[in-house]
């Protein structure tokens, strides 16, 4: 969904309520200005299989990432000159696999 300006909030309520199978990995919103806290708070809570997540370019603050940062377990919080949000931890397949 990358640089797509009519993406919005409303759509990431329509992402989180998707009940994608086996679920959403990854989501890249970058360049999608109309995506705020709010939509954050949407996807996230219907997503909750997501490691990567990619919110340069969005109106997401910071706060907002770190508010929801603990329901990723295998994900690390990114934010530099080239990356903000979510990003896999290394081996995140196989991380997941011994944890089941």
């Amino acid at each position: 969904l990358s640089g797509c300006a009519g993406v919005r909030d409303a759509s990431m309520l329509v992402l989180g309520e998707a009940g994608f199978e086996p679920g959403l990995a990854a989501v890249h919103l970058v360049g999608c200005p109309g995506v705020t806290d709010t939509g954050l708070s949407w996807l996230v809570d219907g997503c909750p299989t997501l490691h990567l997540l990619a919110l340069k370019g969005t109106q997401v603050h910071l706060t907002a990432l770190q508010s929801v940062r603990d329901m990723f377990v295998y994900s690390e919080l990114k934010n530099n000159n080239s990356f903000f949000g979510l990003w896999p931890l290394r081996r995140v397949k196989d991380r997941m696999h011994i944890d089941e």
